[in-house]
């Protein structure tokens, strides 16, 4: 089973996605992009999986993470060309929201590899839990530099 340790570590990782994203949120300017940009996070998780844990994947699966790509570049570009002088889209803020995504992929593969070969779903409310202590400062901090 895993350690607290582990638990801790992946907690971690999720807390650093949870504050660059409430740090960048507000400031990207379209209420719009966040969800788009959020399902970036399926083909990075995908990269990172194959790379670290050696996964293999069908060919239904990467044509699905291609077609995520594609998505989320036909939900963004045009977006951003379409953007007049009253919607600004903020470009910084932009790429720390999808910053945010690379911890919460290799969370998403540190928690693949260390339940690998095992049948529990309690992990989701460990997470959970350890995430909200453990970001909670993280997150009053990103929040206090908004204002």
């Amino acid at each position: 089973p895993p350690t607290f340790r582990q638990w801790v570590s992946l907690a971690l990782l999720l807390a650093a996605q949870n504050t660059l994203e409430i740090a960048s949120i507000q400031q990207i300017g379209d209420d719009n992009l966040p969800p788009i940009l959020q399902q970036s996070v399926a083909p990075l998780s995908f990269v990172i999986s194959a790379a670290m844990l050696r996964s293999k994947y069908t060919r239904a699966q990467l044509l699905g993470a291609a077609l995520v790509v594609v998505g989320v570049l036909a939900g963004f570009l045009p977006t951003v060309w379409e953007a007049k002088s009253t919607s600004v889209i903020h470009v910084g803020w932009v790429l720390v929201f999808i910053l945010s995504r690379v911890p919460q992929a290799f969370a998403n593969v540190f928690a693949e590899g260390m339940l690998r070969g095992s049948s529990h779903m309690s992990w989701a409310f460990k997470v959970t839990l350890y995430v909200q202590f453990l970001a909670l400062p993280l997150n009053f901090m990103s929040s206090s530099l908004l204002e």
